[in-house]
């Protein structure tokens, strides 16, 4: 696409749930390209592709046709790699392309969910617990996820309150153990 644009033709992307196809459409010609089969597609083998992929009628529902924008198409592109690194289970290309999906879109709910657990593997509870936080403020009510996250955010909650009381803890015996030295060094 990005070379169609630099040649000033008319190629814009067209997007489905599972599937993206290009189109080619000038005044005299209009072409659908399956990028992943490599080959031209007829209008009705888009019908059909859409019927089978989405479950959409592209005669009923002509927004179904409407390019995508490159901003979009950006999204599309992050997504698809996202799934790439879950499923290649490679946890630190996922967790930046997390980082990069939720700077595009601050109110993603699914990607912080996806980020804080992949921040509580990696040991990271405040920020397993921001991100749990933040999917809690921002998914519906009725995510499946919702229940099993509020309680995890609970027990990272109740595990920072114990370290932040361990800390405090330890900073006030250093205070005494310094402030004892200081005593029987002044003393002598």
């Amino acid at each position: 696409m990005e070379i169609a644009r630099r040649l000033q033709r008319p190629v814009v992307g067209i997007r489905l749930p599972g599937h993206f196809l290009t189109r080619y459409e000038d005044q005299s010609y209009t072409a659908w390209i399956d990028c992943f089969r490599g080959r031209e597609v007829s209008c009705e083998e888009y019908r059909e592709l859409a019927l089978e992929t989405a479950r959409i009628d592209i005669l009923a529902i002509p927004s179904a046709l409407a390019p995508v924008t490159p901003w979009q198409l950006i999204l599309r592109m992050l997504n698809n790699l996202r799934n790439v690194y879950f499923q290649e289970r490679d946890w630190a290309k996922a967790r930046w392309i997390l980082d990069r999906l939720i700077e595009a879109q601050p109110a993603a709910a699914q990607e912080r969910k996806q980020r804080g657990a992949l921040r509580l593997d990696a040991g990271d509870q405040a920020g397993a617990l921001e991100d749990f936080e933040l999917f809690l403020a921002l998914a519906p009510r009725n995510d499946e996820d919702r229940d099993v996250i509020a309680a995890q955010a609970a027990r990272l909650r109740q595990n920072g309150n114990r370290a932040s009381a361990r800390q405090r803890a330890r900073v006030h015996n250093a205070a005494r153990a310094n402030s004892r030295r200081r005593t029987v060094s002044n003393a002598r």
